[in-house]
């Protein structure tokens, strides 16, 4: 056991009253909350200036801790088998679900606890279950009674025979096009199959038919390759099982610990409806980057063939003692919310499902459903004596920047929270729309809006100094560019870097958009094409559709009046302008559209807009562009422009965006291939 007194200085709840919302006929049992105060009290934190320190319970976490666990019905059973507590980040929310997840699984007195640990992802999954390992490993008793299996994001306590698992919405999700078995001995693709259909599962013995319940499309998620000896191959999310020769006999095993070597099942249909079973060698376990997935839920059995691979959705056919769900506005689909809190927990007496999570921005969600649920409560609109609502949040109607609403949100502020980075980010927050979304969602708990509008008039119009067109030639200067559809506008914007610090960022934008489209244009949208034509501000290209080739003889002249050093494109559609460009001498380079490549860019953009670094000459074109950018926002606060989300077009701005890009990372790091390699077609 810790040593550890509790410092002078740090809160503590000084007088507990009981929530409002206790039944008549519940009562507080003082031993029973004090029980789980000082389990919790016993562990240590993991993180910056608290790591191995006693995790005190600040005010506002005892009395969640007090009420969940305190309050007990007639039986001595809890009267709340839901928690949900939603509160800005960085309040000690990950810490505290940490420490209610072990509560569970070593003192709650449930025999053989099944306690998970659920997020919408691997990645956000495993961050609660990796500081509660932390946790254990600072903590001598838990330790003995303990093995932590970090591959498998498992806790198992030998002591009553429970463990303690992450699981996420990743769980048995497949490629589109992967091929699933049906009870007919034909397949279709995962993409195809429909709720109804009747699927070969395996029950260990031979093919049977079950029902599928959903099929659900995921978000985009790292999909990992599995590929075999004999050369059978499957792209499946990390989380997906394989049934696996292990030591003693045959297990299930996520596919990201697979490693060449081990031996996976794989069952060959046969017209008798006995499947020959087959061991298939792994020989490469790699990564192919972001891609959509499907989910396929069963009745029954909850395994399937895909692609000649058993597999299996472990979220089914769980008997859920605890939960522990992070981040639930996060959650793409209900599927795994429902799965895990409806029916999964029956057989148990006394069930928790504790819910942790920020403020989210859709409110189509199963998060903001529950967030609802938890308001209608706290508002008296609603009645429900076993779910246990908190929120720490800021309302529609306050003064985003008022510090006294800071504190209202944050109730961990100036305590795990320096005011004065609230401070900060309020700066930031203050003149960029984006910023201050993320400002009101993340630290304050608001729930908003995916996407913003981005670039305000006065700061775009201070980059509208007149440019010197002479003084550019001979330059060097990177481009970006960014391809339409055959019917629509095309963007090459170039940036010239400054040469010392009294130089500004200059960009020179060029339009292209097919001639004969401007009428209809003009008159659908009432946006003068025409006139940005006849000044010169947009070219035409003849006909109905682009004229790819007019736009490379374009850059071509360009590059023999600017020293070009690159030109960042979108890979979407560009192969072929792309070998022409490399066959007059050009270095290309790929430029993915997501927020791992276009966030830091458009971070950027905003920024030295915001300072009026960057020049643009007040090109109308372009003006108007900026005005039509909408940005979208992931939850980790990573930001895009949205094409789809914008109300017209933004051709130009992402251009600019690329061609910055090249220009920084140029002057950061010498060399512009440390961190894409040449595109090579």
């Amino acid at each position: 056991m810790q040593t550890e007194t509790r410092p002078k200085n740090y809160p503590k709840l000084k007088s507990y009253q009981p929530t409002r919302f206790m039944l008549a006929t519940s009562h507080y049992d003082r031993k029973k909350a004090d029980k789980a105060v000082n389990f919790i009290e016993q562990l240590c934190h993991t993180k910056s200036k608290w790591a191995g320190h006693r995790f005190w319970l600040l005010p506002w976490q005892e009395q969640i801790i007090r009420d969940v666990f305190g309050i007990v019905n007639g039986d001595g059973t809890r009267q709340f088998r839901t928690a949900f507590v939603e509160i800005p980040k960085k309040n000690g929310k990950s810490e505290l679900a940490a420490a209610i997840a072990l509560y569970l699984l070593y003192a709650d007195g449930e025999a053989s606890p099944e306690v998970y640990g659920a997020a919408s992802d691997r990645q956000q999954a495993s961050i609660v279950f990796d500081v509660a390992r932390r946790m254990v490993e600072q903590n001598k008793a838990l330790m003995k009674r303990s093995k932590i299996m970090t591959a498998q994001k498992r806790l198992v306590n030998y002591h009553n025979a429970g463990y303690y698992q992450v699981l996420s919405a990743e769980v048995n999700c497949v490629l589109p096009q992967t091929s699933v078995l049906m009870l007919d001995g034909t397949e279709k693709p995962a993409e195809e199959v429909r709720a109804g259909d009747i699927l070969a599962a395996y029950n260990g013995f031979q093919y049977v038919g079950d029902k599928v319940v959903s099929v659900e499309e995921q978000k985009e998620s790292d999909v990992l390759e599995i590929v075999t000896v004999d050369g059978m191959r499957i792209g499946v999310t990390g989380f997906h099982p394989f049934w696996c020769v292990c030591s003693g006999g045959f297990d299930w095993v996520c596919a990201s610990e697979l490693k060449p070597g081990d031996w996976i099942v794989r069952a060959e249909k046969q017209e008798s409806g006995m499947p020959v079973i087959r061991l298939a060698e792994v020989e490469e376990v790699r990564g192919i980057g972001k891609k959509r997935t499907i989910s396929i839920e069963m009745e029954k059995y909850q395994t399937h063939v895909t692609n000649g691979f058993i597999t299996h959705n472990t979220k089914h056919g769980l008997n859920v003692s605890g939960l522990v769900f992070d981040e639930l506005h996060s959650l793409p689909t209900r599927a795994l919310y429902d799965v895990l809190t409806k029916g999964a927990s029956d057989a148990r007496q006394n069930p928790l499902a504790f819910i942790i999570t920020t403020a989210g921005t859709d409110k189509n969600s199963i998060g903001y459903e529950v967030h609802m649920k938890a308001k209608d409560i706290l508002e008296g609109r609603r009645v429900d004596p076993t779910f246990y609502p908190v929120i720490y949040g800021i309302e529609d109607g306050d003064d985003f920047g008022n510090e006294k609403n800071w504190y209202k949100a944050n109730p961990s502020l100036d305590i795990t929270i320096p005011v004065e980075r609230m401070r900060d980010a309020y700066r930031d927050a203050k003149d960029n729309p984006a910023e201050e979304n993320l400002f009101r969602q993340l630290r304050l708990d608001q729930w908003v809006a995916s996407t913003v509008r981005w670039i305000p008039e006065h700061i775009y119009e201070q980059g509208s100094l007149p440019i010197d067109m002479e003084a550019l030639e001979g330059r060097e200067c990177y481009g970006g560019l960014d391809l339409s559809s055959s019917g629509d506008i095309t963007a090459f914007v170039l940036c010239f870097p400054p040469r010392n610090a009294e130089e500004k960022y200059i960009i020179l934008p060029f339009m292209w958009v097919p001639e004969d489209t401007i009428p209809l244009r003009v008159r659908r949208a009432s946006v003068p094409y025409d006139v940005w034509v006849q000044q010169g501000y947009m070219l035409a290209t003849k006909g109905n559709v682009i004229d790819y080739g007019f736009i490379e003889a374009f850059i071509d002249e360009l590059g023999k009046k600017y020293h070009i050093k690159e030109i960042a494109f979108d890979r979407w559609g560009a192969v072929e302008m792309v070998q022409h460009l490399e066959g007059e001498g050009f270095t290309v380079i790929p430029f993915g559209q997501g927020y791992k490549d276009m966030s830091p860019a458009t971070k950027a953009f905003y920024e030295l807009l915001m300072k009026g670094d960057i020049i643009h000459g007040g090109h109308p074109v372009l003006k108007w562009m900026a005005g039509n950018v909408v940005i979208d926002t992931d939850p980790a606060g990573n930001i895009k422009p949205t094409k789809k989300a914008s109300p017209e077009k933004i051709d130009g701005i992402v251009a600019a965006i690329m061609a910055l890009d090249r220009c920084i990372r140029h002057e950061e790091q010498g060399s512009v291939y440390d961190e894409r390699e040449l595109f090579v077609i």
